[in-house]
């Protein structure tokens, strides 16, 4: 038996045995837990939490049927108070571990729940079967999702027809990767395989995009060059006034309310200045804001296609 004391940073409950810390997933602070030692973890041990024997005070009863097996999510089963001071607590930690302890931090912004608008998913066929979700905690194995509580709903409605169209596309026993985004035209659609879709997968992908009236389905080899399945409309998102023909995959903040409060942090830091220089630009989350804002901004991405998207 072990007492759970704390959160590390990627959600695991923490206890201590003979000196060593001990990282229990799904565990919380102050619930007193039964663990199988499973093997070393960095300086600690990795346990796999066998029971609850006492609950702490903050833990809650998970809202996702998938919570414990799904591995998008690590902490629901904590309560609101108890996940935002886990939350808030995490910068703090990050900086006083490389000796910049007193640096002012803002209180913690949350956003709702169903508000994330990028998923990058997995996908594979057994048999007649496509399952489609995110991977297992520290697994390679795909969660089948019904469901999904970060994901916006209009995500969540496509999964069932974009699982029956992947069976046309993924041959039995092969494995894509998918980055499915939602942006103000729809959604827009990345397939990553190692085989391309052959006529029936791409018919199939061009009648989804149809009936689920997607902006774009693209596919692409792992680091290749996408080519376009299906294109209806550009996918567009506003940065600032400026209005982006976003590349298939573009990376963004998971979710235009974060986003919103970024970009407003970034532009109050930026107050006054006449000349910005934007790293990892992307496709100009912060580049149009600054610069509607007065400054001369130069951007700088590694990701050509960004940079393209931000230039057009």
């Amino acid at each position: 038996m072990l007492r759970i004391c704390g959160l590390g940073a990627q959600g695991d409950g923490i206890a201590e045995l003979a000196g060593r810390p001990v990282f229990v997933p799904f565990a919380g602070p102050g619930d007193l837990v039964e663990v199988a030692i499973e093997g070393p973890k960095g300086q600690g041990l990795a346990g796999r939490l066998v029971a609850v024997l006492e609950s702490g005070p903050g833990r809650a009863a998970p809202p996702c049927r998938h919570f414990g097996d799904c591995g998008g999510c690590a902490v629901q089963h904590l309560d609101e108070p108890g996940y935002a001071d886990w939350k808030a607590g995490l910068l703090p930690e990050a900086l006083a571990r490389r000796g910049f302890g007193q640096a002012p931090i803002r209180p913690l912004v949350r956003v709702a729940p169903g508000s994330r608008r990028r998923a990058a998913l997995s996908a594979v066929r057994r048999g007649d079967r496509v399952l489609l979700g995110f991977h297992a905690r520290a697994r390679h194995r795909v969660v089948d999702l019904l469901d999904c509580r970060i994901l916006l709903p209009q995500l969540v409605k496509l999964l069932p027809p974009l699982r029956s169209s992947l069976a046309h596309v993924i041959a039995d026993g092969r494995t894509a990767d998918l980055i499915l985004t939602w942006t103000e035209s729809g959604a827009d659609l990345l397939i990553l395989s190692t085989a391309a879709p052959a006529l029936a997968g791409r018919q199939a992908l061009a009648t989804f995009a149809e009936t689920a009236d997607l902006a774009r389905i693209a596919w692409s080899l792992p680091e290749g060059e996408p080519e376009p399945i299906a294109f209806r409309r550009p996918p567009l998102l506003h940065f600032g006034a400026v209005p982006v023909r976003l590349p298939p995959g573009a990376f963004l903040q998971p979710s235009a309310e974060g986003e919103a409060a970024l970009v407003s942090a970034v532009l109050e830091g930026l107050a006054g200045a006449a000349r910005v220089a934007d790293f990892f630009a992307g496709c100009g989350t912060f580049s149009f804001p600054a610069a509607a804002a007065g400054a001369r901004v130069h951007a700088v991405d590694g990701a050509g296609p960004a940079i393209d998207a931000l230039a057009a």
